[in-house]
């Protein structure tokens, strides 16, 4: 996909790349996360949020989000599991994306109603990748359509 409909999709998306300089209540809870050799890449909400867990059983399974961990330099067993945030080394400023308005691209931050957050991103080629590839973005936007239905 090229630049120009990177751009296109990420104005479209219901998500957009975001970065939060404070993980310290983050460090106080416990986390879904999408685990690669116990390494949490992906953080999908709440420990006791069932929906936390779908959403990471989905991104697990996704074929294409696989590939895309894999071309981070993800390599290893994938699985899902709940982690304690004193149990992360968190990576500051935290990638994440969070809920945005498509037909706008906006580049959250503290501010922003967080979605997933990638705690050991030091780059946002991974958050982006989710805000525009559209089966993993319909993941990520799956909570906040069926909120507003």
């Amino acid at each position: 996909m090229n630049k120009q409909n990177q751009l296109s999709r990420l104005k479209a998306a219901g998500v957009s790349p975001a970065t939060l300089k404070n993980v310290s209540s983050l460090k106080k809870a416990s986390h879904v996360a999408v685990m690669v050799d116990n390494v949490p890449v992906v953080l999908t909400g709440p420990a006791l949020d069932e929906h936390s867990f779908s959403e990471a059983l989905r991104l697990r399974d996704q074929q294409d989000f696989v590939s895309a961990l894999r071309n981070a330099g993800h390599s290893g067993a994938i699985t899902v599991r709940t982690i304690a945030g004193k149990d992360i080394d968190w990576k500051v400023p935290l990638h994440a994306i969070a809920v945005s308005n498509p037909g706008k691209v906006e580049m959250g931050g503290e501010e922003s109603e967080v979605v997933w957050l990638f705690p050991q991103e030091t780059h946002a080629g991974l958050p982006t990748f989710c805000c525009i590839h559209s089966e993993v973005e319909s993941i990520a936007t799956s909570f906040q359509r069926k909120k507003a239905s």
